[in-house]
């Protein structure tokens, strides 16, 4: 039964207006999920980044722990190679993680490489899906 205020053309207006309000907050909602998961993404490629740099830090003091502290002699680059091959082979965290020790001069260039964990077409990888983090170390 029609209400006598109501004219026959609002009829069904409030079904209507409540349809739409739902569209409109599962597309909010839709888009709120889809926020979160690229934070966990990008949390995941920090919490990667960081363990990279622990990794090198770890090795650069690996090779400090190996000199001599009666005297100042610098590591050989097979010292500071096997210092690294040590650490690598202790703390195996990210995966396909390697760890690659080049010398110039007195210095080391430690570098750590790694497969980032996602598949290749999501949107944030590279290419590759290899990521390396370098640090030059002076003993």
């Amino acid at each position: 039964m029609v209400a006598p205020h109501m004219s026959i053309r609002q009829r069904g207006m409030a079904l209507l207006e409540a349809m739409i309000a739902v569209v409109v907050l599962s597309v909010g909602l839709l888009g709120l999920a889809g926020l979160q998961l690229a934070g966990i993404k990008s949390n995941q490629v920090a919490y990667e980044r960081s363990v990279a740099t622990m990794h090198a830090y770890g090795v650069a003091d690996r090779i400090r722990a190996g000199m001599s502290s009666t005297q100042y002699k610098p590591p050989t680059l097979s010292e500071a190679q096997a210092a690294a091959t040590a650490w690598g082979a202790e703390n195996v965290l990210l995966p396909g993680e390697s760890i690659v020790i080049a010398q110039v001069d007195n210095r080391f260039n430690i570098t750590v490489k790694w497969t980032e964990r996602c598949a290749a077409s999501e949107t944030g990888c590279s290419s590759s899906g290899d990521r390396s983090f370098v640090t030059e170390f002076l003993p």
